[in-house]
């Protein structure tokens, strides 16, 4: 009875250290093979703002340690500080930031001697940054040992880490200053599309035609709002010149429009007898509006309506282009 007691107890033991052996061998490929995914938010956002970057984890299970390391660039963001740690991660919790060249690291490290932290999907913690301006990535360092979660057993947790990212407004940039000659026009595009525009002209198109009817200087400004209230600005000097010298002047002379305001006809007296080869009209926008390849010293403009127009006398010597005004 004895020697059977004695087998019946060992057996039982057997049974128990199999059974233990086996759960922990299951548990242990449970883990292993449970990539753990952690990732920095990616935000849009505008220069000046405060900027919210979440540290998500999923697949966070039987976690005894964490060392995390990560980069941004400081000349586009600044740190100022951390909030909501995930329950669990008091007590050995510390965060530091350190500078390295142009970039500064958020170095993170966790650990718990007795259990372990199971979290599923959660947020890890928050991150607040001050924007100062430009996308700027959030990377994840490439020196091994300094991204790694462990187990209770000191085992290294598969892991997988995906960088974030802070966007912000394309900048409008409509050029240099420039010169063109006078009555010609050149287009300005504020780009980003999708936004909303206000140009010193008024207008709210994504790009405006410039033009004058006099030797001026101009400042063109624009005012872009794109999708998340992010606001960005450019300006453009533009000269209109006379494009013209003191000989094509007295050319040009040879001819003269008249009567100037008018309202149904322009007459075009040649002095010279200058060969005319064309004769037109445009609007502010730069669009012709009359065009006459006809010579005739009588231009019909009943049809137009009342406002500034360019009138362009075309010949083998020159063009000549004067403000018309029709009443």
């Amino acid at each position: 009875m004895k020697k059977q007691f004695y087998i019946l107890f060992f057996s039982e033991k057997i049974k128990k250290y199999i059974f233990l052996s086996v759960f922990l061998a299951f548990s242990f490929s449970l883990y292993s093979q449970n990539t753990i995914v952690t990732k920095l938010d990616s935000v849009n956002a505008c220069p000046g703002d405060s900027v919210l970057i979440a540290l998500n984890v999923d697949r966070f299970y039987n976690v005894s340690a964490i060392s995390l390391v990560f980069n941004f660039d400081h000349n586009n963001l600044t740190f100022i500080r951390y909030q909501n740690l995930a329950p669990g991660l008091v007590g050995s919790f510390f965060l530091n930031v350190f500078s390295t060249g142009t970039n500064q690291q958020v170095r993170i490290s966790w650990w718990d001697p007795v259990g372990s932290l199971n979290l599923g999907t959660s947020v890890l913690m928050e991150f607040v940054f001050y924007y100062i301006g430009g996308d700027t990535p959030l990377t994840w360092s490439t020196i091994p040992l300094e991204i790694e979660y462990n187990d209770h057993f000191a085992n290294i947790l598969p892991a997988r880490f995906i960088d974030g990212c802070v966007y912000s407004v394309p900048p409008v940039d409509l050029g240099k200053d420039t010169t063109i000659c006078l009555y010609n026009t050149v287009t300005l595009y504020a780009g980003n599309p999708g936004s909303s525009y206000l140009w010193s002209t008024n207008e709210t198109t994504d790009s405006i035609v410039c033009s004058a009817i006099s030797d001026t200087v101009i400042t063109y400004y624009v005012n872009v709002t794109d999708s998340i209230g992010c606001n960005s600005t450019d300006s453009i000097t533009v000269t209109f010149d006379p494009c013209v010298s003191i000989e094509d002047i007295k050319i040009i002379d040879r001819i003269t429009i008249f009567p100037n305001p008018t309202n149904n006809v322009v007459f075009i007296s040649n002095k010279d007898g200058v060969i005319i080869n064309e004769v037109n009209i445009y609007n502010q926008i730069g669009q012709k509006v009359v065009q006459e390849s006809k010579l005739t010293d009588v231009i019909e403009i009943s049809k137009l309506k009342q406002g500034v127009y360019i009138i362009e006398i075309v010949s083998d010597e020159f063009i000549k282009r004067e403000k018309l005004i029709i009443e």
